[in-house]
């Protein structure tokens, strides 16, 4: 199975605006010292927008004030109650030289001190909402007019995905009840000395042997948002502000942005799910307010109204809904049965392996039906009888056609006959044929010859003869054509199950976060610039978070809430309770339910539903060894193996700080017992491995808290969200280093 594996870079805002001569241009930030505004009014140039319970891009009040520095004007604003930040920002052309750095300096104070304060400088394309960039840390700001500043070296772009850039500078408060005073921002653009060792660098870290089978392309969203496949191959990507994009492509090239009819404006999407009807669903998080879902049944054109999953739930986010299929992955072809043979013609081989199941991925939609043959030395068939809408007659001329595929070349027959069991007189034809791994329509004709009497109904058959090898068909039908036309459609040719299965969606609730008490505290480390810079925080608080799923059992419509809360108790509880964070959950092949957990045991944990998620059991630890740090776990349709991409990292490299350094991918055959074919996606500062890294005893791990000078490079790659399309797997995640700064 081929990984291609898909950048999610940072979604930002641009602007058009003509270039900036990166050469000759400094001092580029427009009003930055606000003296062009008039008191109590809004500055020129400047925008504030918030954030609040879901709500994006409220404006913030923002006035130019008499209160700057030196006694001249200024800027103030501040984070009102129930907001959870606001920020302040301009966009400024420039034209991106790799031997140049933009520095943007600003002078801010406090009316009393805060902590937390954001510094950003974004490099984003005009005009656009992806491909951005970007350096960012967190400042304290005192009640003294004091001079910060933030660098981003152009030498970080990989490559100009753009004709076009703006400079994006932002001042990001999240303390409620403080108002915060800007003055004298400016960017200048300086010769960067580091730009060619950072060039070297990443250049090197980019060279680390990953999977064969690893190719890396552009995706079209962030964190926020997911990608469907749809049965014709092609991609669907849900952005977070209720847009899409589409690509035929295999997601190598995307549409535009366009905007999809939700009735709700007021949230953002964070994932997406492709249902076995053919429809799709959205859904947005909560971490106060209701969860919603919405559906669509024409590719996303129209949605029905909201649905009310839940009062609040944070899916992690994603693609992390499931619909479950039946109890057994065997689930039979409706109308069909399966027949083996051997080659002198002894019929249904006792103890045959080989099988007859209906599987996802069909020809059109999204199910078709798979026949798989074992034994070398035995033939298997699916046949299905069809009752016709009148009496055959000696004249009459039927096509049977049926849409078939194999996982590699194979044999097989298609075989149509209508029969007199009593006269064993009848008419019969049988032709041979080649698949090839892409759907192709096959088809025989039937004349009926004389006589006819008695012939009631017709006798289909897909033969297979190549032994280690899946035969998928769909879309089967027999039609007349002759005397005349009368469609006669076989209502059992596709494989699609009707009515949508239960749908499940993991969530995760906060408790007692004590924010207040670990301010500050966490892994800390100095960049090359000399900036000490925060790396971890999560694994250092006191905090607890718990699990629950919401399921639905008609398509989404309406929800119900899983039983009690699911926590980790480890020990019988000497051990302490810890936390359940950002769940994902699969179905096994034995139709139980199991989700996967991120907590600050060194492992990723894991908890099973006999119910179809109504009840958990006790978490207990994988043999995956991984941070505090989230996992994408999906059952691979075709063979029900489970497919997990999380940060395989070993207790060790945790302790360095390199919690999030690894990215991998590990398939298992036996519902997670056991873990094969592992393989490194991506790395930021620690090497690829294959394998699995090394395992410790289940046991709190966390980042030491003085990381000393950070090697180059170092950051994390994660969130990673898989979505299966075909035979291809596409695994979105975010990649941001730390030293030297930049988010994709």
């Amino acid at each position: 199975m081929k990984l291609h594996i898909v950048f999610a870079y940072v979604v930002v805002l641009g602007m058009s605006a003509p270039a900036v001569d990166a050469d000759t241009s400094r001092n580029l930030l427009p009003n930055g010292d606000a003296e062009m505004g008039e008191v109590g009014k809004a500055p020129p140039k400047w925008v504030g927008l918030s954030y609040a319970g879901g709500s994006h891009d409220k404006p913030v009040p923002m006035v130019t004030t008499d209160k700057g520095r030196g006694g001249g004007k200024g800027i103030a604003f501040d984070c009102p109650s129930g907001f959870a930040w606001t920020y302040v920002q301009q966009f400024v052309p420039v034209a991106p030289a790799p031997d140049k750095r933009a520095v943007y300096r600003v002078w801010l104070r406090a009316d009393r001190p805060v902590s937390g304060v954001g510094l950003h400088l974004y490099v984003t394309p005009q005009g656009n909402r992806e491909g951005g960039f970007n350096a960012r840390s967190e400042i304290d700001v005192t009640a003294e007019w004091k001079q910060y500043s933030i660098a981003f070296d152009f030498a970080l772009m990989p490559k100009r995905t753009a004709a076009k850039y703006n400079l994006r500078p932002i001042v990001q408060l999240h303390t409620g009840g403080a108002t915060l005073h800007v003055d004298d921002a400016s960017i200048d653009l300086e010769p960067s000395e580091m730009g060619a060792k950072l060039a070297r660098v990443l250049k090197e870290a980019a060279q680390v042997p990953l999977g064969d089978d690893v190719v890396t392309i552009n995706a079209p969203v962030g964190s926020y948002g997911g990608i469907i496949a749809r049965p014709d191959g092609s991609l669907i990507a849900v952005e977070n502000q209720f847009k899409m994009r589409r690509s035929i492509d295999g997601g190598r090239t995307w549409s535009a942005s366009e905007p999809m009819a939700i009735d709700d404006k007021h949230n953002h999407i964070t994932g997406g799910i492709a249902m076995s009807d053919g429809s799709i669903g959205v859904w947005t998080e909560s971490w106060g307010s209701p969860m919603y879902f919405w559906r669509s049944e024409d590719e996303g054109k129209t949605w029905s109204n909201r649905y009310t999953m839940g009062p609040k739930g944070a899916p992690l986010h994603g693609n992390v809904m499931v619909e479950m299929l039946a109890a057994s992955v065997e689930r039979k072809a409706n109308g069909w049965s399966r027949g083996t043979m051997t080659k002198d013609e002894k019929h249904d081989v006792a103890d045959s392996k080989s099988s007859l199941r209906v599987v996802e991925g069909g020809h059109k939609t999204s199910h078709a039906a798979a026949l798989r043959l074992v034994e070398p030395d035995v033939w298997m068939y699916a046949q299905s009888r069809i009752t016709p809408d009148r009496a055959l007659k000696a004249g009459d001329r039927f096509v049977y056609r049926a849409a078939v595929r194999a996982d590699r070349p194979a044999r097989f027959d298609l075989y149509i006959e209508a029969w007199n069991g009593k006269t064993n007189q009848g008419s019969r034809t049988r032709d041979a044929f080649d698949a090839t791994t892409d759907w192709k329509t096959y088809e025989v004709t039937l004349d009926i010859g004389a006589p006819a009497e008695g012939l009631e109904s017709f006798r289909i058959i897909v033969q297979l003869y190549t032994p280690e090898v899946e035969l998928r068909f769909d879309d089967v039908t027999v039609e007349r054509v002759a005397p005349d036309t009368t469609p006669m459609a076989v209502s059992n040719g596709d494989f699609d199950r009707g009515p949508v299965g239960r749908l499940v969606i993991p969530c995760r609730e906060g408790h007692t976060v004590h924010g207040g008490l670990w301010q500050g505290a966490g892994s800390y480390g100095t960049t090359h610039d000399g900036r000490r810079v925060h790396t971890e925080g999560h694994a250092h608080a006191m905090e607890m978070d718990i699990g629950f799923v919401y399921y639905s059992n008609d398509g989404g419509r309406s929800w119900k809430r899983s039983e009690g809360d699911i926590i980790i108790w480890k020990d019988d509880g000497y051990g302490g309770m810890w936390p359940v964070d950002e769940p994902n959950v699969a179905q096994l092949k034995d139709g139980r339910l199991v989700m996967f957990m991120r907590t600050t045991l060194g492992r990723l944990y894991q908890s099973f539903s006999k119910d179809g998620g109504a009840r958990w059991s006790c978490p207990e630890p994988t043999d995956l060894p991984s941070s505090y740090s989230p996992c994408s776990l999906e059952r691979i349709p075709r063979a029900g193996d489970l497919l997990c991409v999380w940060n395989n990292v070993s207790n060790y490299e945790i302790k360095r700080g390199f919690r999030r350094g690894r990215l991998s991918a590990a398939i298992s055959k036996d519902d997670g017992k056991t873990w094969i074919n592992a393989k490194t996606i991506d790395t930021a500062g620690v090497p690829s491995i294959k394998g699995i890294a090394p395992l410790s005893a289940p046991g709190m791990v966390r980042g030491a808290d003085d990381l000393g000078e950070l090697p180059l490079p170092f950051g994390n790659v994660h969130y990673p969200d898989i979505t299966i399309a075909g035979d291809k797997v596409l695994i979105r995640y975010n990649k941001s280093l730390v030293n030297p700064q930049m988010n994709m």
